[in-house]
């Protein structure tokens, strides 16, 4: 289901670019930090994510724009859970229970698209709403108090949805510096294992557009 739902999404966007591909505007450099916040559980921890995003800008619908490109995200994620498993001391068999953590560095590659919408009569310029398909393509998976023998898969694909909006604080002909605050939610594509979760994240991106 989420597979179906991703492809139906996947040529909504096509379609979207392609009637848009005419009236294309400025190029955008971000810079972002993201915070993960699970809501499955509370043994999770996470440093802050660190993203960096190279856009394309086009006119749509009027004065909405449309943004597009490739993201790069960078992370360290880790969970603790309660372990137990069989083991022979002495040639006899002996329970082993701990707490386990599983420590998961990440390169993710992305592809983001935004909708921008002006509104000009509050003190933030404009609300954002979007989406990202990304794909962990670096990981190095390390495990503390947990069986070497264990074949974990980690969830590599997944899809973001998220809202904010966009503040300006420097505007000339040629550059224009403007500040979001955005909050989403990220979903896993894939299920191989139990302390992957899905999770809601806070994210503050600094915009460039040349």
């Amino acid at each position: 289901m989420k597979r179906f739902i991703t492809f139906k999404i996947f040529l909504l966007v096509f379609n979207t670019i392609v009637y848009s591909q005419e009236k294309f505007e400025k190029f955008t450099f971000s810079a972002g930090l993201t915070l993960p916040v699970p809501i499955a559980t509370s043994n999770y921890y996470s440093l802050l994510d660190y993203e960096i995003e190279f856009l394309m800008n086009f006119k749509f619908l009027g004065n909405t724009k449309l943004s597009t490109g490739l993201g790069f995200q960078y992370g360290e994620h880790v969970t603790q859970e309660e372990v137990g498993w069989l083991t022979m001391v002495n040639g006899k068999p002996n329970v082993y229970k701990g707490i386990g953590y599983w420590n998961l560095d990440f390169l993710s590659a992305e592809i983001p698209v935004i909708f921008t919408i002006p509104f000009n009569k509050a003190f933030f310029d404009s609300y954002l709403a979007g989406f990202s398909f990304g794909k962990y393509w670096n990981t190095n998976l390390t495990r503390t108090n947990i069986p070497e023998n264990l074949q974990i898969k980690i969830n590599k694909t997944y899809m973001d949805f998220n809202l904010g909006v966009k503040k300006n604080l420097y505007q000339s002909e040629k550059l224009t510096i403007n500040l979001s605050p955005i909050l989403g939610y990220l979903v896993y594509l894939s299920d191989y294992n139990d302390w992957q979760k899905d999770y809601i994240f806070s994210q503050i991106k600094f915009n460039f557009n040349f």
